[in-house]
């Protein structure tokens, strides 16, 4: 219809469509409506939409009710008085149909747009991924001799660059927890963790005459 922005006033409400969408208007208009000269003549607010649309405007049931009209979908055909009597506007069921494919047509696009539009946004999302996982194995590669891959490759920290220390306070009276039997079901995780780490050395045997604490197993969120 080519209407300027400037003759727009702000819209009061939104559109929501069957599958959820919200469109917001880009603002209302009020034209004249008139058909047949004198037979028809009435003022109309319209609401704008930035929308591909095969119809320069679509009028609805107020716009029908508010000049008494009957419309009949399956005829064609909107009748409805006048001061010379009864007048009707007859559709073309051809421009219709065409109508019609011209909106299946603009759906699709759309359709096809949006999904081109995702596949670009995840392809870029991967990109950066896979940017970000080659720059981690290249750090990895560089510096190869820094990381262990199993337990025997854990050679120690010296003590001089970190260590750990038990806060224990020296006034305070040691305690020998009784012992607590592991659950049967943890029992050959535990025995078999324990040997891995006293293989490679990371641990050894102890007796502690004074005091003891009870082993405490807590699950791994990879199961």
């Amino acid at each position: 219809m080519e209407l300027s922005d400037d003759i727009l006033f702000p819209s009061t409400y939104r559109m929501y469509g069957f599958n959820g969408t919200v469109t917001i208007p880009k603002g209302e208009v009020t034209l004249r409506v008139s058909y047949g000269g004198v037979y028809l003549d009435t003022l109309t607010t319209f609401c704008i939409v930035d929308v591909a649309s095969p119809y320069e405007s679509i009028i609805g049931r107020p716009w029908i009710a508010g000049i008494k009209g009957v419309a009949s979908a399956y005829h064609q055909r909107m009748r409805f008085p006048t001061y010379k009597g009864i007048a009707e506007i007859i559709g073309d069921s051809h421009a219709a149909r065409q109508c019609m494919q011209a909106d299946v047509q603009i759906n699709e696009e759309r359709r096809a747009r949006q999904r081109r539009e995702k596949n670009k946004a995840k392809e870029v999302k991967a990109a950066k991924k896979l940017e970000k996982v080659n720059r981690l194995t290249m750090v990895l590669r560089e510096n190869m001799d820094a990381f262990a891959s199993n337990m025997h490759d854990m050679e120690g920290i010296d003590p001089t660059i970190c260590c750990h220390h038990l806060k224990i306070d020296p006034s305070f009276k040691p305690v020998r927890q009784k012992m607590k039997r592991i659950a049967p079901d943890l029992q050959t995780a535990v025995e078999k963790e324990l040997k891995k780490l006293q293989e490679a050395g990371i641990i050894r045997k102890s007796q502690y005459p004074q005091w003891i604490s009870n082993m405490v197993v807590v699950p791994k969120k990879n199961g």
